[in-house]
């Protein structure tokens, strides 16, 4: 699977789709887990660090940042791993669907329905 979503999604619609990881939580049945919601918020935080390294010349990182955020990144690793299949193929379908870049959450979560439906049908 990862071939198939490598650098599809921009990174501006990574984040909204992590930011409202929680409303499709309310809007699609079963929602996503504390594995997945993990996960969401630390490449929201890990790209916030990223743009102030990129973007920011006054910005500074202590060895201790780094070292922090590396951590950071791969326990946000991890518990993308520890999410169940289904979930993660959702979240992928999320990322990689024309209509998940829309700006309507109703939208959005649509898609992510209709990506926990795929998925639960592929892992059955």
């Amino acid at each position: 699977m990862y071939g198939a979503v490598y650098r599809q999604a921009s990174h501006a619609e990574l984040k909204k789709i992590c930011e409202n990881l929680k409303t499709f939580q309310t809007s699609v049945a079963g929602g996503f887990g504390d594995e997945m919601e993990a996960f969401a918020t630390a490449i929201v935080e890990l790209q916030r660090q990223r743009h102030l390294a990129d973007y920011d010349p006054l910005w500074r990182a202590t060895r201790s940042d780094v070292v922090a955020a590396i951590d950071a990144a791969r326990t946000a690793y991890q518990k993308f791993v520890e999410a169940p299949a289904a979930e993660r193929e959702a979240f992928c379908c999320c990322c990689t669907s024309s209509r998940a870049r829309a700006t309507d959450h109703s939208t959005t979560a649509a898609v992510a329905g209709t990506a926990f439906v795929f998925a639960a049908r592929v892992a059955a």
